[in-house]
């Protein structure tokens, strides 16, 4: 990466190292990214059955996995339609189909993608030929055709926004929304943690800041109407197979320890926390709209 994908500067510097991999930062806008990032090939091999064992998933689809998804979908969908009634909406990662779930039962029109074979099965068992088998860039859908696209977990996935941000403002509707769930690397725990920060994962190849994310977006004529801390409702039982996917010296312990101590109800019952993500809602405007 010889310039900011995010803001053009050439003030690109190392960072640090982990799991084998060089995280670098622009030193104008703070936009973090692994370079360079893995082949699309080993990316694909990545998301395989194996991965989802920290969603406690890999032996299939799990009704403690979905519920709190389902739970985390609904206040994300309750975001959104403070800007745009129930209409078309794309799930880009959209993994088993729980936010589709979701989003079905509010009303809307749904679709998704899903890069993950594994996963895609399992969506496609629930929604068919709605659900998309590949690539966000592969994908093929009518230019402003959506009301919502939905990209929650899953833009740090990518190794350069610029194009996702591009070709989604093609497919939105006038006035359409954007809705993001992505960790914000000047979050209280990413500040703590540091390097140890959960979310600084080999899979994850692209991490924004509140500000650099807005940016982004207005450059692509996306226009930010709400940028906050996000929540997500989740359990004992996934947290465990969170930490043992991806293991923390302190933390991974201290919640099989829970895990073992308390009685088997309690680990499945759920909880909103907040993990170090920020949530973003945008909208398509008019290019004059940008600033």
């Amino acid at each position: 990466m010889l310039s900011c994908p995010i803001c053009d500067s050439s003030a690109i510097q190392k960072k640090f190292i982990k799991n084998d991999c060089q995280f670098i930062e622009c030193g104008s806008c703070g936009f973090i990214a692994i370079h360079p990032p893995p082949l699309p090939d080993t990316l694909t091999a990545l998301y395989g059955q194996t991965y989802y064992q920290s969603w406690g998933m890999d032996q299939g689809d799990d009704p403690y996995v979905r519920e709190i998804k389902m739970k985390t979908a609904a206040g994300l969908l309750e975001q959104v339609e403070n800007f745009r009634e129930p209409g078309t909406l794309l799930d880009i990662g959209c993994a088993a189909g729980h936010f589709l779930e979701a989003a079905a039962i509010r009303g809307w029109e749904i679709y998704g993608v899903e890069v993950s074979e594994y996963s895609a099965v399992l969506a496609k068992r629930k929604f068919g030929d709605r659900i998309y088998k590949g690539s966000f860039e592969a994908a093929s859908f009518p230019e402003a055709f959506f009301d919502c696209i939905l990209l929650s977990d899953v833009l740090e996935h990518f190794p350069d926004p610029r194009p996702v941000f591009g070709k989604i403002k093609g497919l939105l509707k006038a006035k359409g929304i954007l809705a993001i769930v992505t960790p914000d690397t000047e979050s209280l725990s990413a500040k703590i943690l540091k390097t140890s920060w959960n979310h600084y994962e080999k899979e994850h190849l692209s991490y924004f800041n509140r500000k650099n994310i807005q940016l982004c977006l207005k450059k692509n004529g996306l226009i930010p109407r709400v940028v906050k801390t996000s929540r997500k409702a989740m359990n004992l039982k996934y947290m465990l197979a969170q930490m043992t996917a991806y293991p923390h010296p302190l933390l991974t312990p201290l919640i099989r320890l829970i895990n073992k101590v308390l009685p088997g109800v309690w680990l499945m019952r759920s909880f909103w926390v907040v993990s170090g993500d920020m949530l973003v809602i945008a909208q398509k405007g008019e290019e004059a709209d940008v600033g």
